[in-house]
């Protein structure tokens, strides 16, 4: 099952489900005005079959501390139902982001 997604700005999201994994492809601009539907979005996702969500953030242009505090809030709620959480292809700018701020907890596999 596929073809849910969202557009907002610049930014597209789109969802893609298989029978035990939620794949999330976030693409274009990461920001405050697409923050907390991408919070809201990611942290509803999945179900009790599902095993793993994968954001994938290969075609990531940009993000800054809204877009990085919204991907750390809905991996903790994902995580917190006992799904496994990975960020796919994060681009270097976010990994220089994370570390800037010592969260690097969040390019981990999580459970």
């Amino acid at each position: 099952m596929s073809g849910d997604f969202l557009e907002r700005g610049i930014c597209r999201i789109s969802v893609h489900r298989t029978a035990r994994i939620v794949t999330v492809t976030v693409s274009g601009d990461l920001d405050l005005l697409v923050s907390a539907p991408l919070r809201e979005l990611v942290s509803g996702l999945g179900d009790a079959s599902t095993e793993r969500v994968v954001v994938d953030l290969a075609a990531l242009d940009f993000i800054d501390i809204a877009g990085l505090r919204a991907l750390q809030q809905a991996r903790h709620a994902v995580t917190g139902r006992g799904i496994a959480v990975t960020l796919r292809h994060p681009p270097a700018h976010l990994s220089w982001l994370v570390n800037l701020l010592g969260v690097t907890d969040l390019l981990l596999d999580a459970r």
